[in-house]
């Protein structure tokens, strides 16, 4: 059998050399400003945004801040000028930067009364916090030099019905002493009941001006309307840096130091106009020239001027500035 050729020999494949590594590109400093550019822009950008968001939430906080302190003056205001009495005498002072009145800080009824002559009385009012009904209601506790009103009936009808004027001469009694305690009592008083036995009740010593006639000291009974009123005088106090307050002062011996109970509003000489202006008007809507008489007033219109700075010091300064009117009908004429 003839043998077959042997098969070739092949040369051995030559190793093969691994390729070179192909260099990477980097950023050029073109390419870096540009992207530099972007983030500076992008970051003023958001930074314009934080600073303008900020002023605007400091101006709507200002303004929210102002329209407060102006519906703050326009509440008290006009419910002391409301409750006050022409006929009575309650207007001390009216001008147009200044009112001065007898502002009613509580309201009850006589629960028992002693020692009454036509020069005074001891009057004993019931407890401020009854269930069933609340008889007696004060803004603040009565103290001696306030003064009393009691109102009489002296005919059929109501329309001769009467406000006795007197006033506080010696600092109440809360719980009364004495003889005194011994009435307003649920044993002898159809007013309180034995639920509001333990409750304390006031007793206050009064000086009648003038003095009474002997039918009007006997018109002084239980169940009549009380109100107990102390001086106030409000006008506008300036301040620093431009602002001013609405000021009040009660009597101490003298008028008492003032204080400021809202604001701030513009000051008195400032350009838009003082913070607080009074005007008088008769029961038709005709201007009261001055000196206001009480007898001939009908309504007072009391414009308030709020001042607000929310940002200080150079270009960058903010005021906000807004106003309001509220006019005022008296009810108390006859």
């Amino acid at each position: 059998m003839p043998l077959s050729p042997p098969a070739p020999v092949r040369a051995p494949r030559a190793a093969r050399r691994p390729a070179a590594p192909r260099a990477r590109r980097g950023l050029t400093i073109v390419e870096l400003l540009v992207a530099a550019t972007i983030t500076v822009l992008v970051c003023a950008t958001l930074l314009t945004l934080l600073v303008s968001q900020g002023r605007t939430f400091q101006q709507t906080q200002g303004e929210s801040a102002l329209q407060r302190d102006v519906r703050l003056g326009l509440a008290l205001l006009p419910m002391d000028l409301r409750a006050a009495s022409r006929r009575d005498n309650d207007y001390l002072t009216l001008n147009a930067s200044e009112i001065a009145l007898n502002a009613t800080i509580g309201n009850s009824m006589i629960c028992g009364v002693t020692n009454l002559t036509a020069n005074g009385a001891t009057i004993v009012l019931p407890p401020e916090f009854m269930q069933e009904a609340t008889l007696t209601t004060f803004f603040t506790q009565p103290r001696r030099g306030d003064l009393v009103k009691v109102l009489i009936r002296r005919g059929a009808g109501g329309l001769t019905d009467v406000w006795l004027t007197a006033r506080i001469s010696a600092d109440p009694e809360s719980p009364p002493t004495g003889a005194v305690a011994n009435l307003c009592q649920p044993a002898n008083s159809r007013f309180v009941t034995a639920a509001h036995a333990a409750l304390p009740r006031t007793a206050i010593s009064v000086d009648w001006t003038p003095t009474l006639d002997a039918a009007d000291v006997a018109r002084v009974i239980p169940g009549m309307p009380v109100r107990v009123l102390r001086g106030a005088r409000y006008r506008l106090v300036d301040g620093t840096g431009g602002r001013a307050f609405l000021g009040e002062r009660q009597p101490d011996g003298n008028w008492g130091p003032e204080d400021p109970i809202a604001g701030p509003y513009e000051a008195t000489a400032s350009p838009a106009g003082a913070g607080i202006r009074f005007s008088y008007f008769d029961t038709l809507g005709v201007a009261l020239a001055p000196p206001i008489v009480p007898d001939r007033l009908g309504r007072i219109d009391v414009r308030l001027r709020g001042r607000t700075p929310v940002r200080t010091g150079g270009a960058d300064s903010l005021v906000v500035r807004d106003s309001a009117l509220v006019r005022v009908s008296l009810r108390n004429r006859l």
